[in-house]
């Protein structure tokens, strides 16, 4: 299950998507909703978040700010902006950002069903060569282990934990 924070400030919409959505069928896991990006990110310091869903206009803060926020703390994290504004600088900008979707208010249930089914597809494809690359690389230390190259049982030990 994917953990998904959602950020709105507008109550009734962060209510609606958090409550009326059902987020676990498509593999997600609603970890916290937001009325702000600095309480999300306060939160994503602490626990971890694999997607977020966040308004691109948010008060003190704008969606494309939280959204370069949330990078630094887990690259990899994934996005969908959501917003009543079609203008192309915000698109732009939120490409740059590396968002995966932007949804245009008012969402249609629909819209959210089919953009999180990508979202899960693609975050399933990434796990999966993630797994295969993990394999490969303790397949390759095993084989140096059997063929010496790795000689001291410590290096093979910390090699195998990531190096702790």
């Amino acid at each position: 299950m994917y953990r998904l924070a959602i950020v709105d400030d507008e109550a009734y919409i962060l209510r609606q998507l958090n409550t009326l959505f059902p987020w676990e069928r498509l593999g997600f896991r609603v970890v916290g909703a937001f009325s702000s990006g600095e309480e999300c990110l306060r939160y994503a310091r602490e626990h971890p978040v694999d997607a977020l869903l966040t308004d691109i206009r948010l008060g003190a803060t704008s969606g494309l700010e939280l959204i370069a926020a949330m990078r630094r703390v887990n690259p990899s994290i994934e996005t969908v902006l959501i917003s009543a504004y079609s203008e192309f600088e915000y698109a732009r900008e939120a490409l740059g950002l590396g968002v995966a979707e932007y949804l245009l208010k008012p969402i249609r249930f629909d819209d959210i069903d089919r953009c999180f089914h990508r979202l899960r597809e693609k975050m399933d494809a990434r796990a999966d060569m993630e797994a295969e690359f993990a394999a490969l690389q303790r397949a390759k230390l095993y084989s140096d282990i059997l063929y010496g190259v790795v000689a001291a049982p410590e290096e093979a030990e910390s090699a195998l934990s990531g190096g702790r």
